[in-house]
């Protein structure tokens, strides 16, 4: 749960890249996208961002890490 809070120096400890667009890209990821922001909507006490992709990638040879009714599990999980 690195990114959950906003910190100083979150990325100290992380071993990224700058894609070629400026944008910060986690080595090591499943996926990757980079958006461009649509719309931004009030829902309770969140933000629903809607947003366009622009580029993407993956690996298709990893394994996902879900967070979901409270706790980490793959995708080959069962709630």
């Amino acid at each position: 749960m690195h990114f959950a809070t906003v910190k100083e120096n979150q990325f100290d400890s992380i071993s990224y890249q700058i894609a070629a667009s400026g944008l910060t890209q986690i080595d090591g990821c499943c996926a990757y996208f980079e958006c461009e922001t649509v719309s931004v909507h009030t829902g309770g006490d969140h933000n629903i961002i809607v947003a366009k992709v622009l580029n993407l990638k993956h690996d298709p040879l990893s394994h996902p890490l879900i967070f979901a009714h409270s706790k980490f599990m793959g995708l080959d999980s069962t709630f």
